[in-house]
C-alpha cells in the first residue's frame, strides 16, 4: 500500500481582520490545477469547529487532515502536499460544525501550469449574477471559446454539463434551487471558475 504523504500544516493565522477587509466563510486552492503541492487559504467569520475532508471522484474519502478541530475566526493557509497520489480530480470539503460546508475541486496535474498561447479563458463576462433563470456567458470576440462547462452545487455534485459553446451562450438555470454554486470553464489546457448565485 502507498504510504500516504499527504498533510496539511497550518502555518498562518492572521486574526478577524485581513487587510481591513471583514472575513468571510470561504476558501480557495492555489494554484489550481497544481503539480504536487498547493496551498489552502480558508477563512470563517465565527469560532467554529472545523474539518477539512478530501475526496476522490469516486467520493471515497482520502484524508481527514482536520477533524473536529475547535479553531477561532480568522484567515488560515495550509499545506497540501500530493506528491504520493495519482494525478486526477479530488474535492476538498470545508466543513463548519453544523452551520456551512464549502466544496472545491482541485485539479493534481504533472502538465499543471502548461497553457497554449493560442487558447485563453480571459475576458468572459457572465451575466447577471445572481440568476433568477437565465445565464448568459459570454467570451471576447477574439477568444476560442472553451470546451465544456460545468456547474457544481456546494457538495460538489455536477449539476449541469455543456459542450462545444459558441461566442455567447445562454443557459437556463430556472431548475436549481437558491443558493451557490460554481461553475467551471474547462478549455484545452486551461480551467477558470467563477461564484454564481441562484435567486
Amino acid at each position: 500500500m502507498l504510504k500516504s504523504t499527504l498533510y496539511f500544516t497550518i502555518l498562518l493565522f492572521l486574526s478577524i481582520f485581513s487587510n481591513g477587509q471583514t472575513i468571510v466563510d470561504d476558501f480557495n486552492i492555489n494554484p489550481n490545477p497544481f503539480q504536487k503541492r498547493a496551498a489552502i487559504n480558508y477563512s470563517f467569520i465565527n469560532t467554529d469547529t472545523v474539518t477539512i475532508n478530501v475526496y476522490n471522484v469516486t467520493g471515497s474519502l482520502v484524508v481527514s487532515p482536520i477533524t473536529n478541530s475547535v479553531m477561532t475566526s480568522g484567515v488560515y493557509q495550509d499545506s497540501l502536499i500530493m506528491d504520493a497520489y495519482p494525478d486526477g480530480m479530488y474535492f476538498v470539503q470545508l466543513k463548519l460544525s453544523t452551520r456551512k460546508t464549502i466544496v472545491k475541486k482541485a485539479i493534481k496535474s504533472n502538465t499543471a501550469g502548461i497553457q497554449a498561447n493560442y487558447m485563453t479563458l480571459e475576458n468572459i463576462r457572465i451575466y447577471p449574477n445572481p440568476v433568477k433563470n437565465k445565464m448568459t456567458v459570454e467570451f471576447a470576440p477574439f477568444n476560442k471559446p472553451s470546451s465544456r462547462i460545468e456547474i457544481f452545487n456546494t457538495l460538489g455534485q455536477c449539476v449541469y454539463s455543456s459542450q462545444n459553446l459558441i461566442e455567447i451562450n445562454e443557459i437556463d438555470l430556472s431548475f436549481l434551487t437558491q443558493g451557490i454554486y460554481h461553475l467551471e470553464l474547462q478549455g484545452i489546457f486551461e480551467k477558470k471558475y467563477f461564484k454564481i448565485i441562484k435567486e
